[in-house]
């Protein structure tokens, strides 16, 4: 498209004739306008016009393209800026179509996208289909008999016989079975939600990893702009300060070049790393796994302000497990009534209808008519066995729902404990190491100072280095490890606790 564009940007901007005769208007036979761009026929034409830089009018000329007349210098100049023009607009499209992209917008993306969510999906959307049919009666039978020899009766001869039966299940059967199916398909819609907030887990978490690690690279290519400083601070040392002089040997050039060599190897490693982290991310997202990922370019350390017990309130209501269990457990309980109830008679309405002919005989009244007989019919469920059978294994699966309901709010009360103490050391620790980093760099600069002064020894400056690398490497470690944690909790809450307010993460 932005190709399309240059090319007809730059027909315009050069000022090409098309079709013009000397005084610049259409020739004799020639339509005074262009040709309305509808369907296909118009399609093909733009695209000739595009790829040939000729527009087909109609009643052209006997040539059968249009001349085209060259343009001046000054339109020459003014197509090579619209050219540059219009690729740096392009480039900048490019960009912010990739790097605009915020952690929300991937969720979104892996919401609509992501194979194992959609089936979770479906999986939700084919049980909610058995609503309609367990709702549903059940259908009429209709039976017909023929005699191949008429039966004789004094009122004629029947021919053929008709029977059409409806039953009818007790009374409120039919709304309990509604009811059942409509808690399993509640049921399978929670596991759908519950797919979801792994899978926003998940994405989460992978990309705080590629933000952690983009980081770790930025501090390893400031930390080796550092060493190759003290590198040149060092040699000029050497080349100036007397032999024998504190900190002033060839050693100390030698030893940050050794520095220099393992940093650049771990940055190599860490940019090898980006790969398989990108590949995980996309797969995640459904995409190629060399589409590229935009990091985020900072994370924030959010102090939560809802009480524990709170949370665990929240996670106990809102937590799409809990609640999966819950519709089991109320599905089992309406199928025990619905074993009580099929317990019970069922009853059936219905016709028979029955073809006579006249037998020949005038003494007889009814003359062969034909006969109608309503009829209603009753099931007797003698065999109780069976029914409380029934009531027992629903009974005996609700429990079993409402055993495993209760241990997997354990579980979960266990995992917020884990979360919120994690949340409060990554928040120790990144206030400790920002201050730390902050006073580590303080001593650099004064440090270096005494070391260009010959006050100190090179070891003591390498030796603060790797502490200030070390600290900020942790620091960033703190802050990605306190928004795992806050996406963690997210996902045991079913809220959006990283902004601030609880939002459900369902809506």
């Amino acid at each position: 498209m932005i190709r399309n564009s240059i090319i007809l940007f730059i027909k315009s901007a050069t000022g090409w004739q098309q079709g013009r005769g000397t005084a610049g208007r259409p020739e004799q036979g020639e339509a005074a306008g262009r040709p309305e761009i509808n369907g296909d026929k118009g399609k093909e034409s733009t695209r000739r016009e595009i790829e040939t830089g000729l527009s087909p009018f109609p009643g052209k000329p006997e040539s059968g393209r249009i001349k085209a007349v060259p343009a001046s210098p000054f339109f020459q100049v003014k197509t090579a800026l619209a050219v540059l023009f219009l690729v740096a607009v392009s480039v900048m499209s490019t960009s912010q179509d990739l790097y605009g992209q915020t952690l929300d917008d991937y969720l979104v993306e892996a919401a609509e996208n992501n194979p194992e969510l959609r089936a979770r999906f479906f999986e939700y959307q084919s049980v909610l289909e058995r609503v309609p049919q367990v709702g549903a009666l059940p259908d009429p039978e209709l039976s017909l008999g023929y005699y191949i020899r008429p039966m004789e009766f004094p009122m004629g001869n029947q021919h053929a016989d008709l029977t059409l039966m409806q039953m009818f299940p007790w009374f409120g059967t039919l709304g309990a079975r509604e009811d059942e199916a409509s808690r399993m398909a509640l049921a399978r819609y929670e596991a759908f939600l519950d797919a979801k907030n792994q899978l926003y887990y998940d994405v989460k978490t992978v990309w705080y990893e590629l933000y952690e690690l983009e980081g770790e690279i930025e501090i390893m290519n400031d930390n080796l702009d550092l060493l190759r400083e003290l590198e040149e601070l060092s040699l000029m040392r050497f080349q100036s300060t007397e032999t024998g002089a504190l900190g002033s040997g060839m050693s100390d050039v030698l030893r940050v070049r050794m520095e220099i060599n393992e940093m650049e190897n771990m940055v190599a490693l860490l940019v090898d790393s980006r790969t398989p982290l990108t590949a995980r991310f996309n797969k995640l997202l459904n995409r190629p796994a060399n589409l590229e990922v935009a990091a985020a370019d900072t994370l924030d350390v959010r102090v939560l302000t809802t009480a524990d017990q709170a949370l665990l309130d929240n996670m106990i209501r809102d937590n799409p497990m809990i609640r999966m269990l819950d519709e089991e457990a109320g599905a089992f309980e309406v199928r025990e009534r619905i074993a009580r109830m099929e317990g019970r008679p069922s009853f059936g309405a219905g016709v028979n209808y029955m073809i006579f002919s006249s037998p020949g005989n005038d003494a007889v009244s009814m003359d062969g008519r034909n006969m109608a007989m309503p009829m209603v019919t009753m099931t007797i469920p003698i065999y109780r066995e069976k029914y409380r059978a029934r009531e027992r294994e629903a009974k005996l699966a609700r429990e079993s729902v409402l055993s495993s309901r209760e241990n997997v709010a354990n579980e979960l009360s266990v995992q917020l404990s884990d979360v919120l103490r994690n949340l409060a050391d990554s928040e120790r620790r990144s206030d400790l190491y920002l201050r730390q980093t902050d006073l580590a760099d303080k001593s650099m600069d004064i440090l270096i100072t005494e070391y260009s002064g010959g006050l100190v020894r090179f070891e003591e400056v390498l030796r603060l280095q790797e502490q200030l690398l070390d600290y900020r490497i942790r620091l960033l470690r703190a802050v990605t490890d306190h928004n795992r944690s806050v996406a963690r909790l997210d996902m045991l809450t079913a809220t959006e606790l990283s902004n601030g307010r609880n939002k459900p993460a369902t809506e």
